[in-house]
């Protein structure tokens, strides 16, 4: 029977099982990391009931956002509504296209997965006052609030 550690093999397998339990959120919005590689990010974005983040747009990496529950606001170029979607719909953000988005009425959850180019240099650009400033929560797989000494040893240890 195989088993997903890669246990009793000299070798890992370089498979990773990973398993999510919904935080409770004590702020606007969290972050759980799900997995990450150096061209690679997974993670579930939690947003209180109208929390957003503002209009931007990363030159380094293609997003694609998943709503797992709730509903989310997606806006545009002039921050133009592009889309509300629900469970089991998602928007797909080339690099360098201005977006933003929020919680509509609702906790929302999200699954990002961004594809990083390593040929290009990594930019963030606001297109909106404030996108810039990103204050979240960091969560655990388990749900669980990580401090600050655990961010900064998981950090370390990537």
């Amino acid at each position: 029977m195989a088993n997903d550690t890669g246990a009793g093999s000299s070798e890992p397998s370089g498979l990773r099982r990973i398993s999510y339990r919904k935080p409770s959120l004590t702020g606007q919005r969290g972050m759980t990391m799900l997995a990450a590689t150096d061209t690679l990010v997974a993670l579930v974005q939690t947003l209180a009931p109208g929390a957003r983040q503002g209009l931007h747009a990363h030159g380094a990496y293609d997003g694609f956002y998943f709503v797992l529950s709730g509903r989310a606001r997606f806006y545009g170029k002039n921050n133009e509504l592009f889309a509300e979607v629900g469970p089991n719909e998602g928007v797909f953000v080339p690099r360098n296209t201005p977006y933003g988005f929020e919680a509509a009425e609702e906790e929302v959850q999200m699954l990002a997965i961004d594809a990083i180019d390593k040929t290009v240099e990594d930019t963030f650009v606001s297109h909106e006052d404030g996108s810039d400033r990103l204050t979240f929560e960091s969560f655990r797989q388990d749900g669980a609030l990580l401090d600050l000494q655990e961010l900064k040893m998981n950090t370390a240890r990537d």
